[in-house]
């Protein structure tokens, strides 16, 4: 007591932190209290607004205040409605958890005329190969016309020969934002990468993996295709569609700024741009994990550096789950006259191929030499003290 009596902030600032926990509380209990009030007091809404407000709450199992907003927009006076929309999904394979799910994003849908407005695109849905979860995951996409949102859209993705599976993750997904345009095909950068050669099949995977790249202002979405025509990419290959919304991400401040870096390795401008060509991922990774994959690969390992713009997907590995690891394994078969070649020798054959295939050659292989080999491996531990053992 003596101590804390000395030091008077000290207290204070205890008691004022007291205050503030009790405050909180009392914040809580009145919040509790007033959305409570709005439910059972006849007097604060009308008899449809309590009634809509205790159904989401018992129903559903929404919270008292979310209930209170989302009655403002929805109202009903009898369950026929709202029970027939249940059923609906309840036909349709859907938990109670998914209802609830849904109706607490889109509660409107309990006004909705089941047969009529959700049963259709359901079934569309459902002859697609969409499931409960997938809708319940973004039930927004009920909300789209079927005849003028869902089945051009649809159209369109097959058009780019995507399978129904594709089409399915892509409304689950990006539902909302894709089905805002009626027909992906009329799209002016879809038009654009037609013009240019881009064949259907790669449009369709761009719209698969990065749906939003097609709403890119056009000017902007321009200046970078030519760009990439420029660095001679072939619109035969998949790469392209990798390059693409690499390059649209980064300004031309921050892309030069990446060019130089690599330039501090020995690369010249043009085996910068081959080796984008050959793995557009290297110009959108850190400027810190460049350098210190290059530092390892280069000073540690024994790399030449323009051996790395010939191979430069190395650079996208991790240097603590994949590269130490598999050079370290390399070091103690070295180490124990297992294999005569130089790390640097070996090209990177090591550190690109699968794991299993990296374990089968170069750990099983030693088992009966190197029992401890494959554990030291897995854990990432002790890897060089097995070859000085």
């Amino acid at each position: 007591m003596f101590a804390l009596y000395n030091k008077p902030r000290t207290f204070i600032s205890c008691l004022n932190i007291i205050n503030s926990k009790l405050r909180f509380l009392d914040n809580v209990s009145r919040t509790i209290t007033n959305a409570s009030s709005q439910i059972e007091n006849p007097e604060i809404g009308s008899k449809n607004h309590s009634f809509t407000v205790s159904y989401l709450i018992n129903n559903h199992g929404l919270s008292p205040q979310v209930a209170i907003s989302k009655s403002k927009r929805v109202k009903f006076e009898s369950l026929d409605k709202p029970d027939s929309i249940v059923a609906l999904f309840r036909d349709h394979g859907f938990s109670d958890s998914h209802i609830s799910k849904i109706i607490s994003k889109r509660s409107h849908f309990l006004t909705y005329n089941p047969n009529a407005t959700l049963l259709p695109k359901l079934k569309f849905l459902w002859s697609i190969g969409a499931s409960s979860d997938d809708v319940a995951a973004n039930p927004y996409i009920l909300e789209y016309s079927l005849e003028k949102r869902l089945v051009p859209f649809y159209d369109s993705c097959k058009s780019m020969f995507l399978s129904d599976k594709e089409i399915v993750k892509i409304l689950r997904d990006h539902g909302s934002y894709v089905l805002s345009n009626s027909r992906v095909c009329d799209n002016p950068n879809v038009e654009l990468l037609k013009e240019v050669g881009v064949g259907m099949r790669f449009i369709g995977q761009i719209l698969c993996r990065k749906p939003r790249l097609l709403n890119i202002p056009y000017d902007k979405f321009k200046t970078v295709v030519y760009k990439l025509l420029d660095m001679k990419f072939d619109l035969s290959k998949a790469l392209f569609v990798s390059a693409l919304p690499v390059r649209l991400a980064m300004s031309d401040l921050t892309w030069a700024h990446k060019i130089e870096v690599y330039k501090r390795w020995g690369w010249t401008e043009h085996e910068v741009i081959s080796a984008f060509r050959k793995n557009p991922v290297i110009m959108s990774l850190s400027e810190e994990k460049i350098l210190s994959g290059m530092e390892f690969l280069v000073n540690k390992i024994g790399f030449q550096s323009i051996a790395i713009a010939e191979r430069p997907v190395v650079l996208t590995y991790s240097l603590k789950s994949r590269m130490i690891p598999r050079c370290s394994v390399i070091r103690v078969l070295q180490m124990k006259g297992l294999i005569s070649e130089d790390l640097s020798l070996l090209s990177f054959s090591f550190l690109i191929i699968t794991e299993q295939s990296f374990v089968e050659r170069f750990i099983i292989k030693y088992e009966e030499k190197l029992p401890k080999l494959l554990t030291a491996y897995q854990s990432n531990l002790g890897i060089l003290e097995l070859g000085e053992s």
